[in-house]
């Protein structure tokens, strides 16, 4: 049951308008009347959330954006990009951001409590408990790079695994038969798409997929480290490695230095995403250059529209395409 002003009003013996003042933090109401309305929302059960918005008379043209990972290069085009069209349609941002080792329990909660009008989440997994809970309240959000199954909601996404398959293809069109795969994380809807489409390459090609060849590299760069020396210890060891992202890829690409190979000599190397770096003179990696700015910037259109327009509730997901930038570390294999 949602709790409405009228019934805080109700319970606390006051009027609805001032029961709005008291959520809005009003100073012009007495200590006994604040302890009253108070008290109605405890025994109540009522908690700020989206249903908030309705106690607004105005919207705060504020966004709140949720980041993963700050530090990770992939993320920083998709906050110029949803910056540089919030400020096109007057708009701010609010950022929050966290790392797989300190989550935010509640960070919607803390950006509901901020009053932004809207929200893009760029990092929700599979098990994310609070993107339904917007999706049932009607808040308006739009997730981007990442979905999660099964829920309907406004996306803005990579097509990744038609991206897996062409890098898979391409490594197969130089002739690797045995090709190592660096998978990212078990609850990126991401992460299992690429899985697929590096199997649906090798089915293609009729090569049966093995699963030892699979090494979980938990989207860092020690996870892509560690990942490769177990996949290079193998007998026979990959003549490639394709790893689910830039990050893990420059880490596969330190444990095959150390190992004393050359790339692409003795391992050709393929990562994700096309971060900033990887195109410098001495890593020259080939990769699949996702369009992350375009992302950002066409999530927050997306939402903004959707705010816009609260009676429109048609789920609209958009789906780009990555392109492969060839380098130097897939050399032709012999």
């Amino acid at each position: 049951m949602n709790i409405t002003i009228k019934d805080i009003a109700k319970t606390a013996g006051v009027s609805p308008s001032t029961v709005s003042r008291v959520l809005t933090g009003n100073i012009h109401v007495s200590e006994e009347t604040l302890k009253k309305v108070k008290s109605a929302i405890e025994k109540l059960g009522y908690r700020p959330n989206a249903l908030a918005r309705s106690l607004v008379s105005k919207r705060s043209r504020t966004i709140g954006l949720i980041i993963p990972e700050i530090g990770n290069p992939f993320y920083a085009e998709i906050i110029s990009g949803v910056e540089k069209a919030a400020t096109r349609q007057g708009y701010g941002v609010l950022l929050i951001s966290y790392s797989p080792d300190n989550i935010k329990k509640d960070g919607i909660q803390t950006l509901l409590e901020r009053r932004v009008d809207g929200i893009i989440h760029a990092g929700p997994f599979q098990n994310d408990k609070l993107v339904p809970r917007l999706k049932k309240e009607g808040f308006p959000f739009v997730l981007v790079g990442r979905k999660i199954d099964n829920l309907e909601t406004n996306c803005v996404i990579a097509n990744d695994r038609h991206a897996a398959y062409q890098a898979t293809m391409h490594l197969l069109n130089l002739n690797h038969k045995i090709i190592g795969f660096i998978f990212g994380n078990n609850e990126s809807y991401s992460s299992i798409e690429k899985l697929e489409g590096y199997k649906l390459a090798l089915a293609e090609r009729q090569i049966p997929f093995r699963e030892e060849l699979v090494e979980p590299g938990y989207l860092e760069f020690n996870g892509g480290y560690e990942a490769a020396l177990s996949l290079l210890k193998k007998n026979p060891k990959p003549s490639a490695i394709l790893a689910g992202n830039d990050v893990m890829a420059l880490g596969a690409r330190e444990a095959i230095l150390e190992m004393g190979l050359s790339i692409p000599k003795d391992v050709a190397l393929m990562g994700f995403d096309d971060i900033p770096w990887v195109s410098l003179k001495g890593l020259e990696l080939t990769t699949m250059s996702v369009p992350r700015y375009k992302m950002g910037y066409l999530a927050c259109d997306l939402l903004i529209k959707k705010i816009n327009k609260p009676d429109d509730h048609e789920v609209e997901q958009i789906v780009l395409e990555p392109e492969i930038k060839i380098r130097k570390t897939c050399g032709y294999f012999k």
